[in-house]
């Protein structure tokens, strides 16, 4: 995502309406160097709905003791 190019060229993974093409195309000024900036301090990671809550709190513990010897 970091080039932006997506957004630059009004393309997705999956297919966009004309009026967010429009849109995207229309942008006077395409700099997303913002958005990068904020971007690029994020964490995802994959949440299955069928985990149990045990599930979820073991992989939370797991993320949050990795995360503070950083």
């Amino acid at each position: 995502i970091r080039g932006w190019a997506h957004l630059m060229n009004a393309t997705g993974a999956g297919p966009l309406s004309e009026a967010i093409k429009k849109q995207l195309l229309s942008l006077e000024e395409r700099d997303f160097s913002k958005s990068d900036h904020w971007m690029g301090r994020n964490l995802s990671c994959l949440v299955k709905l069928s985990w149990t809550e045990a599930e979820v709190r073991k992989r939370a513990a797991t993320m949050r003791e990795v995360l503070s010897k950083l």
